[in-house]
């Protein structure tokens, strides 16, 4: 989430936020390192991470939201689904 605010923050004015957000982010991908596999762990970040930014650009942003767009958003969250029930553990 602290991604997704970027470009409405002042830069450099207020940084405890973001600083506290992927604090909180990298110790939730720590914690979840200790009961999944560092592949699959990476792999659900990563996609969570893009759909959701891109999610936040076309809901708060206004970016442009094409079928295309939106298509792709849910083919990276069906993605992610699909790695949360193979059951890729330690």
């Amino acid at each position: 989430m602290p991604t997704g605010h970027h470009r409405r923050a002042r830069p450099f004015r207020v940084p405890a936020p973001a600083a506290v957000g992927y604090l909180l982010a990298f110790a939730l991908l720590a914690r979840t390192l200790k009961s999944m596999s560092v592949g699959t762990a990476y792999a659900i970040w990563a996609g969570a991470g893009t759909a959701v930014i891109a999610a936040i650009g076309m809901v708060s942003l206004g970016e442009s939201a094409s079928a295309l767009k939106i298509l792709g958003v849910l083919l990276v969250t069906a993605g992610v689904v699909v790695l949360n029930l193979g059951g890729a553990t330690h």
